[in-house]
């Protein structure tokens, strides 16, 4: 469903614009939570 992909999607950029969690790039450059 693309509910939970939203869902997922927004939850992570909340994390990282409230830093939260450490900005780390994975090593395919994109930005996901540990």
């Amino acid at each position: 469903s693309s509910e939970v992909t939203f869902v997922r999607m927004l939850g992570w950029k909340i994390i990282k614009n409230t830093g939260h969690m450490p900005h780390r790039r994975t090593r395919n450059g994109s930005m996901r939570p540990s």
